[in-house]
């Protein structure tokens, strides 16, 4: 019977040790025991907001590409950093239509620059399919057949009531 009373106390006494230690690691322990000791528990860190990531706009995208010493540029050049972008093409008839209504100068010097906000305007405010449009983007859907009989271009239009 002696033997198990040891065994007895040996496990309350573990329990114990398990618990001090435990008590020791908490937060709270370590700054009652400081206060006690007359040292300021440390102050804690400032919390810092997150930052939030804004992607740039299409301007600002075209201006960090073309360099920073870069202001004006003429059509061709800006339709180059466009198409490194990886944005949608613009169609020939329609790109030479926007930029050159009277043709093309017979020599490239003679083209006329413009900044990246004049040329991203003049694309938006053409109603290039895709592009920003009267307050609305417009993305190309495929047309593809299901949910019920009804095509994408179906919950497109339904869309736009």
């Amino acid at each position: 019977m002696a033997g198990s009373n040891i065994i007895t106390y040996a496990l309350l006494g573990g329990a114990a040790y398990l618990a001090y230690n435990w008590w020791q690691s908490q937060p709270g322990a370590l700054s009652v025991v400081a206060a006690g000791s007359g040292v300021p528990p440390p102050a804690p860190l400032p919390v810092v907001p997150p930052v939030a990531y804004v992607p740039p706009t299409t301007t600002q995208a075209l201006q960090t590409a073309a360099g920073a010493g870069v202001a004006t540029l003429n059509a061709d050049q800006w339709q180059y950093y466009w198409n490194q972008l990886g944005k949608s093409p613009i169609p020939g008839d329609t790109f030479t239509k926007l930029f050159f209504p009277t043709g093309r100068p017979p020599d490239a010097s003679q083209n006329p620059t413009m900044t990246a906000a004049q040329f991203v305007s003049s694309l938006t405010g053409a109603g290039l399919s895709g592009y920003k449009h009267n307050g609305r983007v417009y993305i190309p859907v495929p047309s593809v057949a299901g949910f019920g009989g009804y095509t994408m271009a179906d919950f497109r239009r339904a869309g736009r009531r």
